[in-house]
């Protein structure tokens, strides 16, 4: 999916835009500029891919040792 049709996604369909990069990926690259119109369709949940990660390593280390 390309920027553009990300964009048109935000503004004309009931679609929202999560970050899940980390502050220091978000300072190094950016924050998206968005109109007006998709500005309330983003939310950022920083770190959330290295959170998930935790959990899945967690949760296999519980299966482990349980079986």
């Amino acid at each position: 999916m390309t920027p553009a049709q990300t964009l048109d996604m935000l503004c004309t369909q009931n679609y929202i835009l999560i970050d899940v990069r980390s502050e220091k990926d978000k300072d190094k690259s950016g924050i998206p500029h968005l109109p007006s119109s998709a500005k309330n369709k983003m939310i950022a949940i920083p770190d959330l891919a290295k959170e998930m990660k935790l959990v899945r390593v967690k949760c296999l280390r519980t299966i482990c040792f349980c079986t």
